[in-house]
């Protein structure tokens, strides 16, 4: 715009020149020495769209109505009989329209014109200059329209062609009817309007999809090395506009706390998400490494849960765990199966999470303990767990980016995430960039800019990230969180970048309806204590996390091996698991029965770990030893036998009016009697 100005304004007499000059860049302001000077700062001060807004803003009601009246005829130009005649101004006398003329016109916003129309061709006039006209049409189409209209494709084209009154014969997808929007989101033609775009622009159109999510302002296109050597906002808004892929304009997202403010290309979000998801189809990214992470961070929950009622676990004056401390727990965690985080980085945040959610208490004697709801969490469905970690990570702090904006974002990528089929690499940036859009589109319906505002009771500050970091601040989210909780898969290139993510079965059993997740694994349970679990078809998962709360794991994907030792018992002890769940676990997927040794070794290191069992028992007494020697003999009884205290007393399992048992010394001759 500043060069299509500068022409104009440099015919204008040196006078209005600097009465212009003025008004637009300020009396306080000194005023260039040369003519060219003037020029060139007023031609800047037009195009600066903040400045447009609060020029526009400084009119007044009825400027802003004469205004209005040459930005709505054809080359914002009209006769001064026309303005005469339009409302309000035919009111009004002659000398009072001219007057009104004249302010606009020495403020800059009107030049003399010739009217070149056919009605009245050759009659003098007024205009105000096209690029100026633009501009003041973008500024209030901002002030009027919601972030949603400014971005997306269905906005542009209700501002291109308003919704018609349907007519009889001509509705939707018949003939004279018009194309239905909806299609021009379609892959197939967004593909096709791409290739009909000027080369260098259709590869800037399909790059800035790829590595901006659509949305490339002008400073993030200086640091991309596109090929190109400048922001050519003219020209690629003309072609864009003209295919409806898109838009070049002056886009301002600072009210809602989002640092930009300068002159942006935008690819539409219907448009990028053809793109993407086309690209998804046919080029999708190259794998060289993965990383798979499962349940193993709720496994290590357990862990540091159990550790904190094995040992006094102290902290510093300031509340953080002594650092030789956070090194030995952290290294009796399970290795996570990621490059993306290291074992005192998982203690940390698991510490994090059992501290908000009052799983572990701060003592007086600065040691952390297991608190009561610490105690209860051991016994919840892994699928629960994770859940409530999950939850918790939605709303953290201390990741990058303003949290504000963060749990929004972390949502919708969660609601995206679940639409994927499980298995299936994506672009790793692809699904942060459809989020951060649709984010974006959300922003009036989610009252960001009021929640932001001073005029707020309680105001959130925001950090002003850019649309690019919002977009890679989520993808840090996915990485440390959502990929160690197991929900989504990590694939890096030869040099180590993470370039794609899955949805992990695991994750999709997850972000669906709760309920427990079944296994086709098969276990083996050695004499040697050693444990080997074969996957199968179903989902392993809580079958690992079962094992892991009492067992060492040794070995990971695609076979785990565990061993149990007294140590590993002890801990599944203390996060509260009992014998009787630790072997109801091994029975219940092993093929064969388990080696009398692992049933006693579990019992005898619960006996040293100090469990005292209490059972509700029955005392069955005789005169003669012999009689109870016949009633101890059959075989159903015998089952029910906890100890023979004395030739003439033993203690039954169950109570002697259990179902069978009255019926058994029935048989034997005998009669069962209360005490």
């Amino acid at each position: 715009m500043t060069r299509a100005m500068a022409p104009l304004l440099a015919s204008l007499p040196e006078g209005a020149l600097r009465e212009a000059h003025a008004f637009w860049c300020g009396e306080g302001r000194g005023i260039p020495g040369s003519r060219d000077g003037i020029v060139e700062a007023l031609a800047a001060a037009m195009a600066d769209p903040r400045i447009v807004a609060a020029r526009l803003a400084a009119l007044g009601k009825k400027l802003s109505a004469l205004l209005a009246q040459f930005l709505a005829a054809p080359g914002f130009t009209r006769t001064e009989r026309e303005l005469r005649r339009a409302p309000p101004f035919e009111r009004m006398g002659a000398v009072e329209v001219e007057a009104a003329v004249g302010a606009l016109e020495r403020r800059g916003f009107l030049v003399p014109a010739l009217v070149r129309g056919w009605r009245d061709f050759g009659e003098s006039g007024y205009a105000v200059p096209v690029p100026l006209g633009e501009a003041v049409l973008e500024v209030r189409l901002r002030e009027s329209c919601g972030v949603a209209d400014l971005l997306t494709l269905r906005g542009h084209l209700r501002r291109l062609r308003p919704p018609e009154k349907p007519r009889a014969g001509k509705g939707r997808g018949e003939p004279g009817g018009g194309r239905a929007r909806g299609t021009l989101a379609e892959e197939g033609d967004v593909a096709a309007r791409i290739e009909r775009l000027p080369e260098a622009l259709r590869r800037l159109v399909r790059e800035t999809a790829v590595r901006a999510g659509g949305i490339l302002p002008r400073s993030l296109f200086q640091r991309f090395d596109l090929g190109l050597e400048r922001f050519d906002a003219a020209a690629w808004k003309r072609e864009l506009d003209r295919a409806s892929l898109g838009t070049v304009l002056d886009l301002d997202l600072s009210r809602y706390g989002i640092g930009l403010a300068e002159p942006t290309l935008l690819v539409f979000p219907e448009v990028v998400l053809a793109l993407l998801r086309r690209r998804a189809r046919d080029e999708p990214p190259t794998v060289e490494a993965e990383a798979v992470c499962g349940a193993d961070l709720a496994s290590n929950l357990s862990r540091l849960l159990a550790s904190l009622v094995e040992g006094r676990v102290r902290f510093t004056a300031q509340g953080s765990v002594f650092r030789t401390t956070e090194r030995r727990l952290a290294a009796g965690l399970i290795p996570m199966r990621t490059r993306e985080a290291e074992a005192e980085e998982v203690f940390e945040t698991l510490l994090r999470f059992s501290l908000a959610r009052r799983l572990v208490d701060r003592t007086g004697e600065r040691t952390l303990a297991l608190s009561t709801a610490g105690a209860a969490f051991g016994a919840l469905p892994l699928a629960e767990k994770v859940r409530r970690i999950l939850d918790w990570s939605l709303e953290e702090r201390g990741l990058p980016g303003e949290v504000l904006h963060q749990s929004r974002l972390r949502r919708l990528f969660l609601r995206l995430l679940r639409r994927l089929a499980p298995g299936r690499w994506v672009d790793a940036m692809a699904l942060p960039f459809v989020a951060r859009n649709a984010y974006l589109t959300r922003l009036d319906r989610l009252g960001v800019a009021d929640l932001i505002s001073s005029r707020s009771p309680h105001p959130v500050p925001a950090a002003l990230e850019d649309p690019q970091r919002l977009a890679w601040n989520l993808f840090a989210w996915v990485r440390r969180r959502a990929h160690l909780l197991g929900l989504v898969d990590l694939g890096y290139d030869g040099g180590g970048r993470p370039v794609a993510l899955r949805l992990a079965p695991f994750g999709a059993r997850l972000l669906g309806p709760l309920r427990p997740g079944g296994s086709g694994a098969s276990l083996l349970v050695n004499p040697d204590f050693e444990v080997v679990l074969f996957p199968g078809a179903g989902d392993p998962h809580d079958l690992v996390h079962a094992l892991d709360r009492f067992c060492e794991r040794t070995h990971s994907d695609p076979v785990f091996r565990f061993r149990i030792t007294e140590a590993s018992v002890r801990l599944g002890l203390a996060e509260g698991m009992s014998v009787a769940s630790m072997l109801e676990t091994l029975k219940g997927a092993s093929a064969v029965p388990l080696p009398q040794n692992v049933r006693f070794s579990l019992r005898a290191w619960a006996g040293r770990a100090g469990v005292v069992r209490m059972e509700t028992v029955t005392l069955v007494r005789s005169e003669e030893a012999g009689v109870l020697d016949r009633f101890l003999e059959d075989p159903h009884v015998r089952n029910r036998l906890i100890e023979r205290i004395s030739p003439t007393t033993a203690l039954l399992r169950e109570s002697p009016d259990a179902r069978g048992v009255r019926s058994r010394a029935r048989n034997l001759g005998l009669r069962l009697e209360p005490a």
